[in-house]
Parts: C-alpha cells; sequence; structure tokens
C-alpha cells in the first residue's frame, strides 16, 4: 500500500488492538531498513542455453533467491544429469551473493548417500554465482510417503534423519528442514536440499547476522528462537525434524509413543527437547522394536506393557512351559501309583498342547513362531516320557504326530511355516520313522511327502522326488516331478490327483483342497503350451477362493490362496495384455500384505509377496515406467537378501538371483545400460553357482538361460 495509506488502514485492521498494531508497525520498519531485497519486483530473466560448462535443458524450479535448472555437460567429458542453482538477476544483492556462496562451501563439506551432492561451482561472465549438484528426478518426501505404511514412513524419515545428525558433526545447521527440500528418489532413497539458509556451527550469531543483513526461515517448520532471533543450536534442526515427522503421519493414525516422540522434538523449550538428532533417532528406532521409548515416563508398569506388547504370545507360551515343568517335577518326585497318576496328567497335558492349544491358535494372526514353540516345547516333554514308557504304543503315537506338526510349522512350504529346514528335515524324518516302528503306514506315507518338499526347498530333487514316490501321493510326485523338470510326468500325476479331488463331496474343506491345487495344474499346462486350458484352470481356482474368502472374510489361508490366484492371473495377463496385468499383482500384493502384516513370522506370505513385487516391478520395466520399477525391483532385492541371510536354502539363493535380474531390467528401462548389466552378472553368478551345486530347479533354469542371453547381448 502507498505509506501513507497505511496508517489508517492499520487502525482499522487491528480493530484498536494497539498492541498488535505496534506489532505490525515495527515489522515494517524493519522491512523498510533491511536493504535485502530489491525496491521494485524483479522480472523473470529469460532461460539461459549455456552456464559455464552445462548446457540447459529446462527450468526445475524457482524459489526467492535463485532458479534450479536441470543441466548437463556440453564438452561430452561426463554424460551425467546435474541441478544447476543460480542467483536471479535483480537478487544479486551482496548479501544474497554472500550467502550463496556460504551454501556453496558447506555442500562442499557435505558427502553423505542422503545429502544432494556438490559438482561444480562458478560465477557467469556477468557476475552471477551458481553451483551445479546432483540432480535427484524424485517427488517430494510427504507425496512419496503418502501411500506407506506408518513403520515405511518411520524408517523413511530415518534416513533423513541420518542425513541431518551427519550435516551436525560437520559442524553445519541446515534450519530449513521441509519436506520440499527432501527428495525421493526412484531407488527409494531420500537427498536432503537447500542449504541455503544454513549456517555453520562454529560462527557466531553475531558474525552471521553481519553477513545476511536478517535471520531467514521458513516459518512453517521454524523453532520457536528462531522466530524470536535466539541463538540457534541443533536443537533447532530438531525441532523442524519434529514438525516433519508429525506432518508424515498426519493421516496415518499414529500410536501413542509416536505422538509423544513427536511432541518431544518440537517442545517449545529447546533444552526439553531431544539432545540431538541422534537422540531423537534412537527413540523411532526402540518404537520400531517395540522397545520402551526414552520420551515417555518411565514406569514399571509401562515397560512391563511394552515386554508383553513385544511378547505377548511367547509370554504366554511361556506360562505353558512353567506349567509343564512344574508338572514334571512332581512327577519326578513321587512314587508308585501317585507318580504314574502324575504321568498320565503330564502326558494328557502336552498332548492338549501339540493337538489342542496349537490348533486352536493357528488362525490368529502372529502365532506361527508362537506354535513351533509350544509344538516344540512339548515334544521334548513326550519324548522324555518315550523313553520312560518304553514301549507304550499310544505314547509313540503321540510322540510321532508331535514330530511331524512341528517339521511342518518348520519347514512346510504349503502351509504357515518359520522356514527351517535342517530342523524340519530332523523332525520329520525321525516321525516317519516312528511311524514305520508302529507300522502305521498311511500315516508314514504323508510325512514322506512332506520330506519331499523340504529336499525341494534344498535344491536336492533327486531326493525329493524319492521322497514323493515313497508318499504315494499324485500330487506330491506331480510337484517334484514339476520342480526337477519332468513335465510329462508331472502333468500324468497332476491330472490322476484332479480326478480324485473332483470326485470328493463339494464342501468347504474339499472345495479348498480343489482350489488350492488347481494353480499347480494350469502352472504344469501353460508349461506344456496348453495355455487356455491353463487360464481357465486359474480362473476357476480363483472363483472358489473368493467364494470360500466371502463366506470367511478373516480367514488369512484363503486370502493366501487368492493372492496367488491373482498373482498367476497376472502372469497369464502379461503374455497378452500388458497393461491388464498390473491391477492383478496390485490385488495380490494387498492381500499378501494384509497376511503378513498379521503374522510376520510366517516365510510363505514373504515369499508370496517377494514374488509378486518381482512380478510387478518386471512389468513396470516392460512397459517402460522405469521409476515405479526400480522403487519394486529394490524392495524385492533387499527382501531376498533378508530370506537368504535368515533362511539359507537353494530357493532363497534363486529367489535372489530372479532379484537382481529384476532389478536389472528395471536399470534397463531406465536407459541405464552399465547399471543393469552390473545387476545381470550377479545374478549370473549366484545361478551358475548352483549350477555347480546340481540344486537348480526348473525355474532357476529358466533364469539361467535368460541372464546368459542378456549378458550376451
Amino acid at each position: 500500500m502507498p505509506r501513507l495509506e497505511r496508517a489508517e488502514f492499520l487502525r482499522q485492521a487491528c480493530g484498536g488492538d494497539s498492541e498488535l498494531q505496534g506489532e505490525v508497525e515495527s515489522l515494517l520498519a524493519q522491512e523498510d531498513s533491511a536493504a535485502f531485497f530489491p525496491l521494485e519486483p524483479v522480472s523473470p530473466a529469460a532461460m539461459p542455453d549455456q552456464v559455464g560448462l552445462y548446457r540447459v535443458e529446462r527450468e526445475l524450479g524457482r524459489g526467492g533467491m535463485g532458479v534450479v535448472y536441470l543441466v548437463s555437460r556440453s564438452d561430452g567429458a561426463f554424460e551425467r544429469k546435474a541441478a544447476l542453482k543460480i542467483i536471479k538477476r535483480g537478487m544479486d544483492t551482496e548479501s544474497i551473493q554472500a550467502r550463496f556462496r556460504a551454501e556453496r562451501q558447506l555442500l562442499a563439506r557435505l558427502q553423505h548417500p542422503n545429502i544432494a551432492a556438490l559438482f561444480d561451482g562458478g560465477t557467469t561472465p556477468d557476475g552471477l554465482a551458481y553451483f551445479v549438484m546432483e540432480y535427484v528426478d524424485g517427488q517430494p518426501l510427504d507425496r512419496f510417503s503418502e501411500p506407506l505404511r506408518v513403520r515405511g514412513k518411520v524408517q523413511l524419515f530415518l534416513q533423513v534423519c541420518a542425513a541431518v545428525e551427519y550435516a551436525h558433526a560437520n559442524l553445519v545447521l541446515h534450519r530449513d528442514i521441509k519436506a520440499g527440500n527432501i527428495l525421493v528418489g526412484a531407488d527409494g532413497v531420500p537427498k536432503l536440499l537447500d542449504f541455503g539458509i544454513a549456517k555453520v556451527l562454529s560462527e557466531t550469531e553475531t558474525q552471521e547476522l553481519t553477513r545476511t543483513g536478517l535471520q531467514l526461515f521458513t516459518p512453517q517448520v521454524a523453532s520457536p528462537e528462531q522466530k524470536q532471533g535466539q541463538a540457534l543450536t541443533t536443537a533447532t534442526d530438531v525441532y523442524s525434524l519434529g514438525r516433519l515427522l508429525g506432518n508424515l503421519l498426519q493421516n496415518s493414525q499414529p500410536d501413542r509413543d509416536l505422538q509423544l516422540i513427536t511432541g518431544n522434538a518440537t517442545q517449545e523449550d529447546a533444552s526439553r527437547r531431544y539432545s540431538s538428532v541422534s537422540a531423537l533417532a534412537a527413540d523411532l528406532r526402540r518404537w520400531l522394536a517395540a522397545e520402551p521409548i526414552l520420551a515417555r515416563a518411565d514406569s514399571f508398569a509401562y515397560r512391563l506393557g511394552k515386554f508383553l506388547s513385544r511378547n505377548r504370545v511367547p509370554v504366554a507360551v511361556a506360562a505353558v512351559v512353567v506349567l509343564l515343568v512344574t508338572a514334571s517335577a512332581s512327577y519326578a518326585l513321587v512314587q508308585g501309583r501317585r507318580a504314574q497318576h502324575r504321568f498320565e496328567e503330564l502326558r494328557s497335558f502336552a498332548h492338549s498342547v501339540v493337538f489342542e492349544m496349537s490348533d486352536a491358535i493357528v488362525g490368529v494372526p502372529g502365532t506361527t513362531a508362537a506354535r513351533e514353540l509350544l509344538v516344540r516345547r512339548s515334544t521334548q516333554y513326550l519324548d522324555a516320557l518315550a523313553r520312560d514308557a518304553g514301549t507304550d504304543r499310544g505314547l509313540l503315537q503321540e510322540l510321532a504326530a508331535a514330530q511331524e506338526k512341528l517339521g511342518l510349522l518348520e519347514g512346510d512350504r504349503t502351509a504357515a511355516h518359520t522356514g527351517d529346514l535342517d530342523s524340519a528335515e530332523k523332525n520329520l524324518r525321525r516321525a516317519e520313522s516312528l511311524y514305520q516302528r508302529l507300522q502305521d503306514k498311511t500315516a508314514a506315507a504323508r510325512v514322506a511327502g512332506k520330506l519331499s518338499v523340504v529336499f525341494l526347498a534344498r535344491g536336492n530333487f533327486p531326493e525329493a522326488v524319492a521322497w514323493a514316490g515313497k508318499s504315494g501321493s499324485d500330487s506330491d510326485v506331480c510337484y517334484a516331478l514339476l520342480q526337477s523338470g519332468n513335465l510329462p510326468g508331472a502333468l500324468q500325476a497332476c491330472e490322476a490327483h484332479r480326478a480324485k479331488l473332483e470326485k470328493l463331496p463339494p464342501n468347504a474343506a474339499n472345495l479348498g483342497q480343489l482350489a488350492n491345487f488347481l494353480p499347480r495344474l494350469g502352472q504344469i499346462q501353460a508349461r506344456s503350451g496348453q495355455h487356455a486350458v491353463a487360464a481357465a484352470t486359474f480362473q476357476r481356482a480363483t472363483a472358489i477362493h473368493q467364494k470360500l474368502l466371502a463366506a470367511d472374510p478373516g480367514n488369512l489361508t484363503y486370502k493366501s490362496e487368492l493372492a496367488l490366484d491373482f498373482q498367476v492371473l497376472g502372469r497369464v495377463a502379461s503374455r497378452r495384455n500388458p497393461e491388464a496385468a498390473l491391477p492383478l499383482f496390485q490385488k495380490a500384493m494387498q492381500l499378501q500384505s494384509e497376511v503378513l502384516e498379521a503374522d510376520s513370522r510366517n516365510e510363505r506370505p514373504f515369499n508370496s509377496l517377494k514374488l509378486t513385487i518381482s512380478l510387478l516391478a518386471a512389468q513396470q520395466a516392460r512397459l517402460g515406467n522405469s521409476k515405479e520399477a526400480l522403487v519394486l525391483a529394490n524392495r524385492c532385492l533387499a527382501m531376498s537378501e533378508e530370506m537368504l541371510q535368515r533362511n539359507p536354502s537353494a530357493r532363497a539363493e534363486g529367489d535372489l538371483a530372479n532379484a537382481h535380474d529384476t532389478l536389472g531390467d528395471a536399470w534397463m528401462a531406465a536407459h541405464q545400460k552399465q547399471k543393469a548389466m552390473a545387476e545381470y552378472r550377479k545374478g549370473l553368478e549366484i545361478l551358475q553357482a548352483m549350477q555347480r551345486k546340481n540344486t537348480l530347479s526348473i525355474d532357476d533354469r529358466q533364469e539361467l538361460g535368460q541372464l546368459l542371453k542378456k549378458v550376451s547381448s
């Protein structure tokens, strides 16, 4: 407004509030005397064609002081894209030039994977300072994190904390931490940008004010001490990080502990905040691990509550074990008839744990590991009783059944399992031996089929086929022959098994059994060239599972099987209509994520989700969607590496090779051939090592052939 009109406007606008009017007049007086901003509006300058050695391609964005352009080297020395930041014409006052040069110096001292790197800098012939830095082709942190769940947002935020913590260790205070200054690329790695108002912690406040002329900050994220012009410490960035975390979580209904962490980081009094960024990050890691956080007042009840939340089911299991130990001690202390009575009590209780309690919680989310612990402890007691009981047939039968159940909980890939193949083989072999001793041929054959599955996971195909033959089950033989590469034999066995299932009464259990088997048959039909027949088989399985899940929406088994149906249908669709495959893979991912979230120790949904992510990444790469493909492929690689470390097996090795192949395809879609070839070679090395050990499955052999072609092209 014209200065002569301001007084009357302020009098009316402030409504008689003299304190408010005085504050506004004071601010206006400071603005008039600052000589920081130009008196006339800055007219936008034309985009330059060239700045130093860099050819300007397009504008990326502009702020109050500068403009950022996408550039590339014009001398042919490098092919790298970069971001060039240059002062806007009209804003080239001495104070802004000083601030710009300071930002350049700060970036030069910071080398961190979560901070955009400085490449070059200089001054144009007409005196405008510029610098060239890493170009991050990504989204602002808040937009990228929108679809993530709370844990994913916290894990992403921790990478930002690492960048700020590193800056502090190098005596650099950022002072402008906000979502717009953090970009997340296709690889899912956040990069902290814009150190335009950062300061060196060794500077005094007087030195900085002398250089810049006034305090600079973004009001929405600035700390109270920034707004009040007080001395700044690392607590300033802690405050901004707390505000950022709160914004990321505002639509996610965060837990009480996360609200306390955010509140502690954003205390008005800087001395009451976290002492450092590392302290804030440490509390977030405690939250991720379900451990007590420091932001919450400590108490025995709180610590006990956190312990129980981390170990709800194991605590219940421990109580059962205590009871078993107590019963065992009682048995050892009592003789004669009373001892026999205690013997029967302990046997009855262990039997109840294995065959009633374990089965009762099978559908409860998150109980896979707990069921294993229940059965393992009870099996140990049954084993001890069997040694004392000698030839008690009934007790030996119970022990064999307990060993079988434990082996399945550890290594049955067709159901919820923990993935311990060595222990699974040991327990299943012992169960099979006990059943043979008891002349229970039906049970021995059943266990033989499960042993076949364990050997398949290890890549020992001759042993797998042999055990499948002992099972007498066409289904087991079909699966073992399929994985070993004998398609005609597998198809014949599968058709025979399907015929038997079709004759069963159409109740829920039998329909579920049929629907679970049909995808295996469809897979063999597709590999044998019967694509139309295979598609019909897959669709029938999907229809049955959808019907079963509609009748029992909380059933995790039905969800898992339906997810596999969508996964397979996505594969079928990808051959005819690549776009149509995307929603099918996404439906599978959603269902598998729900199952895994409900039971995080269950390896089956983890592996299934990993495969679906790989398929979706490959499909996005084929469609040219390189950003989406890279994010998914990197996630798949991380999951594959975790699985191999957690439960080493031939299957895990093959999955890791496939993950490298998928990431290579994603890099190829992004026109990064060198990076793609590096991933292809990593996958090829894994498969060639497996080939030398003779542990390649039919899928691994197909993967090996594809990688050989890619590497040689």
